[in-house]
C-alpha cells in the first residue's frame, strides 16, 4: 500500500511542482490519487472519506514555503496525517515546524504577531497536569469498578467529570478499561454501545468545561491576554461554561443516554 501511495504521490508532484500555491485544483488532483490507491488498499470508504476530507483541510490554499514545492509540502501533510510509527511522526512534526520556522519570512510573523509565549505557557501547564494525572488514573482505575460506575450515563458522567480537568484521551481509555471490567455486554471494543457512546461523550464534550481540559482551550486564552484581549480568570471561566453547559449535559443525559 505505501509503495503504490508513494508512487501516486510521485506522479502528482512532478504535475503541480512549480506552482506557488496549493490551490483546490491540485490539491484534488493529489487526494484522487491518494483515495484510489487507499480504496485499492481496502481501506474502509468512511476511513477513506475522513482521511481526503482533513487532508484537503489542512492542505488547500498551503503556501509554498522557501523552496518547497506544492508537491513536497503535500508530502509533508499526508505524513502529518497519515501518522508514522513513533518516534519517526514526532521527528517528522518537529521537522516540519523547523522548516516552517526557518523558510516563513520574518514579516509574516510580525504582521500575525507570532510569539512563543502562549505555547511555552501551554506546554508548562500541560506538562504538569500530565505529570500528576498518572497516580490519580492509576487509584481510578483501580478503584472504578467498586463505585458502582455501569450505566451509560453514568459513565458519561465519570468519564466528563475527569476530562475536565485532565487530557480526554487517557481519561477514555481509564474509563474504557472500566467498563470492560464490569461485565458489561462486549458489543463494541469490550463493552456495550451505549456505554462506549456515554464514555467517548463525556471525554470529548466535557473538556470545554475549563481551560485545562483541552490544549487549545488555555492556548486561545493565552494568546487572547497576550494581545490584550480581557479573558475570565479559571473560575469565572467554569462559572460560565457551567451555565451554558452543564444544561446541555443533562438535556444529552436524558434524550441519549438514559
Amino acid at each position: 500500500m505505501l509503495e503504490n501511495l508513494t508512487q501516486r504521490l510521485a506522479k502528482v508532484m512532478k504535475t503541480i511542482r512549480g506552482e506557488a500555491r496549493l490551490t483546490e485544483s491540485n490539491v484534488a488532483d493529489a487526494l484522487r490519487e491518494v483515495r484510489v490507491a487507499l480504496l485499492e488498499a481496502d481501506v474502509a470508504l468512511p476511513v477513506v472519506r475522513d482521511f481526503i476530507a482533513r487532508v484537503k483541510e489542512k492542505a488547500l490554499g498551503e503556501e509554498v514555503v522557501g523552496s518547497l514545492t506544492p508537491g513536497q509540502a503535500l508530502v509533508g501533510v499526508v505524513a502529518s496525517v497519515a501518522g508514522l510509527d513513533a518516534p519517526y511522526r514526532e521527528l517528522s512534526m518537529l521537522a516540519l515546524a523547523l522548516a516552517s520556522w526557518r523558510l516563513t519570512a520574518p514579516e509574516l510573523r510580525r504582521e500575525n504577531r507570532f510569539g512563543f509565549h502562549p505555547i511555552l505557557e501551554v506546554a508548562v501547564v500541560f506538562a504538569g497536569v500530565f505529570a500528576t494525572m498518572v497516580p490519580a488514573l492509576d487509584i481510578l482505575r483501580a478503584e472504578a469498578p467498586a463505585l458502582g460506575i455501569r450505566e451509560p450515563w453514568h459513565f458519561f458522567w465519570a468519564t466528563g467529570a475527569l476530562s475536565s480537568f485532565l487530557d480526554n484521551a487517557p481519561t477514555y481509555l481509564v474509563f474504557l478499561a472500566v467498563a470492560r471490567g464490569a461485565g458489561l455486554a462486549p458489543e463494541v471494543a469490550g463493552v456495550s454501545h451505549a456505554v462506549l457512546v456515554g464514555i467517548s461523550l463525556g471525554a470529548v464534550f466535557m473538556g470545554a468545561n475549563t481551560y485545562i481540559g483541552n490544549g487549545p482551550n488555555f492556548m486561545v486564552r493565552s494568546i487572547a491576554e497576550e494581545r490584550g484581549v480581557p479573558m475570565p480568570s479559571f473560575g469565572g471561566y467554569m462559572l460560565v461554561s457551567g451555565a451554558v453547559l452543564l444544561p446541555l449535559f443533562a438535556l444529552v443525559t436524558l434524550v441519549f443516554l438514559v
